[in-house]
Formats: C-alpha cells, structure tokens, sequence
C-alpha cells in the first residue's frame, strides 16, 4: 500500500534515512522566515544537500518518490 506525505513528516519519522545512496547523519527541517539556515540534511560521505518540503509517494518498501 502506497501513501502520500510530505518530505519534512517522512524524514521526522523515519529512524534511517538515505539519500542519493548515503545515510542522512543530520538533518534541519525548519522551514519558517524565522529560520537562519535553509532546510539542510548532512549525509554520510559529508555532503550537505539543501532540502525543500514537498509532497512525496511512499511505496510498500519504504521508497519515497517526488
């Protein structure tokens, strides 16, 4: 069974994370004019990659897709 989301939700409650092949290790999810970083998760190999929240589909395996 496939379900909708949003990318901020699903990366609050998952407990692992990947993306692009490589763990998330942290991750900032504030989204508000009040914040001073742009939404951010640090994946394993030390890339940071800047983050929007949208709308994703999660497969029955855990997959999401944008």
């Amino acid at each position: 069974m496939s379900f909708k989301t949003t990318l901020f939700r699903a990366l609050e409650a998952a407990d692992t994370s990947f993306c692009n092949g490589q763990r998330v290790v942290s991750k900032l999810l504030d989204a508000s004019p009040e914040a001073l970083l742009k939404p951010y998760v640090d994946l394993a190999d030390e890339t940071t990659l800047e983050i929007q929240d949208i709308v994703i589909l999660v497969d029955d395996e855990g997959r999401a897709y944008g």
